[in-house]
């Protein structure tokens, strides 16, 4: 004999959805560090870490080394 329980929930007042761009630059602000990976000549990708800037109105991100 299997027993099954059925359950729902549906919220239309709840919060309005966030476009992707929104969600996107949410996290880009509360990032505290990323990766940029480049691909050489050879195929073999190198990743290294980066501090990023936050990103513009445009969402161009200037990002930066920090040698420590």
């Amino acid at each position: 004999m299997a027993t099954f329980f059925l359950t729902g929930c549906h919220n239309p007042k709840g919060p309005a959805k966030k476009d992707l761009k929104e969600i996107a630059q949410e996290i880009m602000i509360n990032a505290k560090n990323c990766s940029l990976i480049t691909i050489d000549s050879l195929g073999i990708a190198h990743a290294r870490v980066m501090d990023p800037f936050l990103p513009d109105e445009n969402f161009t991100v200037w990002m930066a080394t920090n040698p420590k």
